[in-house]
């Protein structure tokens, strides 16, 4: 998983590979010729990156910059439904999940190939985009070890945080005010007849 996931077109790292969806999973080109196909996307960039550098391909992999058919930079993501969500709902998102995803029945959640500045931004949007449109909660599953330093450990601490923060009781503007008042930053109430504006400000 490549650093922070930051990438455009302008300055593309040498190591890339062109991925799309295909019916019975993803395929993965690499420039230079070799591909592959992979029907659980978590292995997309490892099973590309034994053929092109087969001496150092875990590292390989973790720099991989995936791109698809159009040359825009996408960020492979596969999220697990968290466990106290809706029956039904959960039924609607596999029969129709959003842009870029596939339902992923063996785990409960979904594959997806996303846009985005980087990877946190991508991972932020799906989960937003799958809470508001869909009503669903979501995470990674669980830690890894191999984790130490990327994008997905955070993330996926902090979805729990605000997963388990909705079932414990604590309000969103509770958890804001905490997370704030952690990193320092100013909390401003403002009231207007008949409605309360509170901001967030993080230095």
């Amino acid at each position: 998983m490549a650093g922070d996931g930051s990438a455009t077109m302008g300055h593309v790292p040498d190591l890339i590979a062109t991925i799309a969806p295909v019916q019975d999973g993803w395929l993965v080109r690499s420039p230079s010729g070799p591909e592959v196909l992979v029907d659980d996307l978590r292995f997309a960039r490892y099973e590309i990156a034994k053929l092109t550098a087969p001496e150092g391909w875990y590292e390989a992999a973790r720099e991989l910059i995936l791109i698809d058919a159009s040359g825009e930079v996408v960020h492979d993501i596969t999220l697990f439904l968290d466990w106290n969500n809706d029956k039904g709902k959960l039924a609607a998102l596999a029969d129709a999940p959003p842009e870029g995803c596939r339902w992923y029945p063996e785990g409960s959640g979904l594959h997806c190939l996303r846009p985005g500045a980087n990877r946190w931004d991508a991972i932020a949007v799906l989960a937003a985009e799958l809470r508001e449109r869909h009503g669903v909660t979501v995470d990674f599953g669980y830690e890894k070890d191999e984790w130490d330093g990327e994008p997905d450990r955070i993330a996926h601490l902090l979805l729990n945080a605000v997963n388990r923060a909705g079932s414990s009781g604590v309000t969103e503007s509770q958890l804001m005010r905490f997370i704030t008042t952690v990193l320092g930053g100013t909390i401003n109430v403002s009231m207007y007849p008949g409605e309360t504006f509170i901001s967030y400000r993080i230095p």
